[in-house]
Order: structure tokens, then sequence, then C-alpha cells
């Protein structure tokens, strides 16, 4: 990433507060990604706007920030009054009519967190000190965990594998395959995530639903529309924040979303089709799937998988290392 180095007396206004600290605040390690003519799919997971309070300050972090294709610096201006905190950043030179996207980041140095109600970049509310992150585990296309349990230091992003099934004639039998990339980064950040899906696959990225005992079964399962093709998320946690990028992808682990007694999938689904019965192994099926994603529920001793939310039983996110 550039780094800026921003001369304060030039192109940052400090602080301006009713009440006048012994150190004025001061906008610090100013850097950003290279220049895309695209927005990054991050926006479609995540608010564009990251604040996190440390000890230094308050760091910001922008994403698919808009800037001319001809900038070379971010000036960064602030003012603070009254618990609200303004900011200007804008891209400089700014005289072509060629736009671009980049990922901006930078510390307001001397601003503690109880000092700061709403935050506004460039005319936009991003932060109300009102507004606490809530875990939103049932939502089948995007993921919200803020708090994830048994997580180690060496997590650094997360990321979302697509699982399906294919048959090999070679072995006899059906394997479960996966997409020879990782098709989506999500956002990792103190000890939870938050990650989307896309809206459609490739069929050819695509299979039965439980072949062994859908279609392989000698038991009573019955599946309204035999040519459903499915897939299963499988959610990577790494070593490496750009993975994605720089394809130094390392996994260290998973991400699973468990209960008492059932352990929580994310399928997605080419059609709306039904699953009923039990196959010859004991499993018992009572799904009912809609085109697009869905959730999935499966008992822990895997006596039954249904899409029905089991009720009292307390759903958590931990991280189980490979």
């Amino acid at each position: 990433m550039k780094k800026v180095v921003l001369l304060l007396s030039f192109g940052v206004f400090l602080t301006v507060s009713c009440v006048k600290n012994e150190q004025e605040p001061q906008v610090s390690d100013v850097s950003f990604t290279p220049c895309q003519q695209t927005k990054s799919t991050k926006s479609e997971v995540s608010d564009k706007v990251d604040v996190e309070f440390t000890n230094e300050g308050i760091k910001i972090t922008y994403c698919n920030f808009g800037v001319t294709c001809d900038f070379t610096v971010v000036d960064v201006t602030h003012i603070l009054v009254s618990g609200v905190l303004n900011i200007s950043q804008e891209g400089y030179p700014n005289k072509t009519n060629c736009i671009c996207y980049i990922d901006v980041s930078y510390t307001i140095k001397g601003i503690s967190q109880n000092e700061v109600n709403v935050i506004i970049i460039n005319g936009e509310q991003v932060y109300c000190h009102n507004e606490k992150p809530k875990d939103d585990p049932l939502n089948a296309s995007h993921i919200i965990a803020t708090n994830v349990e048994n997580i180690t230091s060496d997590v650094k992003g997360v990321f979302a594998q697509l699982l399906y099934y294919l048959w090999s004639d070679y072995f006899g039998g059906w394997y479960q395959a996966g997409l020879q990339y990782l098709y989506n980064e999500g956002v990792y950040k103190n000890g939870g995530f938050e990650i989307g899906f896309p809206h459609s696959f490739s069929n050819e990225f695509l299979g039965p639903f439980e072949p062994y005992h859908t279609l392989s079964s000698g038991g009573n399962v019955i599946i309204s529309d035999i040519n459903a093709k499915t897939g299963l998320i499988y959610l990577h946690a790494s070593t490496d924040h750009y993975g994605i990028v720089t394809k130094n992808y390392s996994s260290v682990g998973k991400f699973v979303l468990v209960g008492d007694g059932w352990i929580v999938d994310y399928l997605f689904s080419d059609r709306s089709f039904t699953v009923k019965g039990i196959s010859e192994y004991g499993l018992e099926f009572d799904c009912s799937f809609k085109k697009g994603w869905n959730i999935m529920y499966t008992s822990k001793d895997y006596s039954k998988i249904t899409t029905n939310q089991p009720s009292n039983d307390y759903l958590k996110w931990y991280f189980r290392s490979n």
C-alpha cells in the first residue's frame, strides 16, 4: 500500500472543539490501495466505512472511496464540535474526468471514544454511538458474527468456498468437490466477521442434494425435483487478509455455527424443491428449499436434516482449527 505523508500546515486542519485538548488531534498513518476502475465486491458484504477506537485515537478505513485517476495523495481535514466529528477526505490532484476507487485508511490521534457521538465523512453519517453491532447468523445470504468463540491470534481473514457433489466413474461413487479458488472474501475484525454470498452460480459448480441418501439410498426419500442442483458454503479462517488478491491464501481452520443439538449450513439451490422421508441409513429429511440461499439444520447425532429452525437451541459461532 502506498504511504502518504500529510503536511499538517497545508493539508490538515487541527480539530476545533468547545473544550481545547492539551494535545490537539492530528491525522497520521494515511495509506491507500491502488486505484481500481470498478468498486471492490467488499462493498456488498460490509459497510464501506469501518470505525475503530484505539489507544491512539480513531482509525478510519473507507472502502471504495471515489477519486480521480490522476490522484497522488489523499487530503484529510476534520473538526470536532459538541460530539460531532466532521471529516473531509479528497484525492488530489482532481483534474481528470476518469473516476477510480480506493480503500483509504488513517488515524485521527488525540480523540477518545467518549468524546464522539457521531462521525460524518463528506456529508454522510458513518457512525453513531447508539448503534451496536448485532449477530445476524440466520440471514441466509449475509452473515454477521460479532463474537466467535475459541478464536486464535493468527486468524486475519475469512473466505467462503462453495462445495458441491460430483459423481466419479473411477471410484463409482459421489465425492464433494469445491471451487478451485476462493470466490469471496469477507471482513474479519476483533474476533468477529461479516461476509455475503453471490446471488447465483453456474450449474457447473452445483450438484445434487445429499446424493448418498437421496439418489443412492434404498430408503423412502422423495425429492420433488430430481434435477435440483445445490452447493454448500465452507467458511475458511485465513492468515492472509488479502488472500483473494495476493493468492497467498493459507487456511488455519473454519468457522462453524452450532447449537446444543444442531449444526447450521448455508445452502444455495438453483430452484425451489422439497426433500421428505427417511433414508435406508435412518436419516430423516424434512426440507423445503427455495431458489437462492437457504439455511439448513443437521442434528448433531446425524439423525435429521431440516430447514425448520429448531426451537430453544442457542446458536453460537466457533472457530475450529485444522
